[in-house]
Parts: structure tokens; sequence; C-alpha cells
């Protein structure tokens, strides 16, 4: 993911990413339509977000909680597989 904004006092977190929709046309697959970021933390529900574009914002986190967040991409019939995990933690902005 190219970059990540995480707010305690919203308990929220904002993801963005690069996608290559090329890569994607090359192989003959339709192009991505939607995207769901998956968030997760031990002893939290999980959470996610869905757009049809970065960025994604996921609401609902607990401020201080170290989640686990991942990417994955749909283009209408099947699903990629999902990113690479990315360590965040919602902390306060201004105190």
């Amino acid at each position: 993911m190219a970059g990540r904004h995480a707010d305690y006092h919203r308990r929220f977190i904002e993801l963005r990413w690069r996608h290559d929709q090329l890569h994607h046309a090359k192989y003959g697959r339709n192009p991505y339509t939607s995207y769901t970021v998956t968030c997760t933390a031990a002893d939290q529900t999980t959470r996610t977000g869905t757009g049809s574009s970065s960025p994604i914002t996921v609401q609902g986190l607990t401020g201080g909680v170290p989640y686990s967040c991942v990417v994955t991409a749909s283009d209408g019939t099947s699903t990629s597989p999902p990113s690479q995990p990315s360590p965040l933690q919602p902390t306060p902005l201004y105190r």
C-alpha cells in the first residue's frame, strides 16, 4: 500500500495504494471495479471498507490497537489474492 492515515479520535484508517489495471488487462481480464480493505486485530471485530478506487476508509477501529490490513480487488467475476499485510495502529494526532 502506498500510503495510510490513522486517526484515533475518529477511529478510522484511510488506505491508499497503487493498482496496476494494465497488468490485469494484459491477461485478458476485466478492469477492477471494486476494492475491499480488511483490517484485523487480536480480540477485536474485523472491520472492512469498500469502494471503487483508492483511498478507502475503514471505520470503527480501536485507538492504540495494532491492526493488520489487506486489500483485495474484484473485476466482477473474480477476486484477487490479498495484498501483503500492512501493519497499522490508530494513534492520536492531537493531544
